[in-house]
């Protein structure tokens, strides 16, 4: 699912602008839609600035995966969306270096030398 914001209507109110923005993502989470298309169009690019700050927030940037600008129009900007688990607004799992889980991997408590040597063995599986 694809939907459309078209800022055209709105481009000299800052307020109003934020407020589109945000309501637009909600309805983007609420349908799981895959992309959100906003439409600042071309002019002087300062609404498309204003777009591309209010997108990099960060209470904003946790709630999409990744920004496009349209090499072929300069007047729009698709915001991607990856939707995990079949949970609506849903962020990525938290992952440490090279994709390990940071949760500890041994019990709480439990620091013997024994339980440590198992945590850092590597399995044949993974070819290092």
């Amino acid at each position: 699912m694809r939907l459309t914001l078209d800022l055209h209507d709105v481009y000299n109110r800052g307020w109003e602008i934020d407020r589109a923005l945000r309501t637009t993502l909600e309805e983007a989470e609420r349908s799981r839609a895959s992309v959100l298309e906003i439409i600042p169009g071309k002019g002087s690019g300062q609404l498309k600035k204003h777009v591309l700050r209010f997108l990099e927030q960060p209470e904003v940037r946790v709630r999409y995966h990744r920004i496009e600008k349209d090499s072929r129009n300069f007047g729009r900007v698709l915001v991607h969306f990856r939707w995990i688990r079949g949970v609506a607004g849903s962020a990525p799992p938290a992952r440490g270096r090279r994709g390990h889980d940071p949760s500890p991997a041994t019990p709480a408590g439990d620091h013997s030398p024994a339980s440590a040597r198992h945590s850092r063995r590597r399995t044949p599986a993974s070819g290092r």
